[in-house]
């Protein structure tokens, strides 16, 4: 289940997470401000909901306290 808390963060400090598709492979694509940074991990269709789930808390834990 996704943490509502981080991603009420990441929407607060504007941050954009969302999937790109290349050669029929997902990654997830973050976005802050005017830096642009792909995920290295690939996914299919069925698993980047968990990629983009995992990169909200990754950014939430990474970035809360600062």
């Amino acid at each position: 289940m996704i943490n509502q808390e981080a991603v009420k963060f990441c929407f607060r400090n504007k941050y954009k997470i969302y999937p790109v598709i290349e050669k029929f492979v997902y990654y997830v694509m973050v976005e802050y401000g005017s830096k642009r940074k792909k995920y290295h991990v690939t996914y299919t269709k069925t698993t980047i909901h968990k990629g983009i789930e995992d990169m909200y808390h990754l950014i939430y834990e990474k970035q809360k306290d600062k």
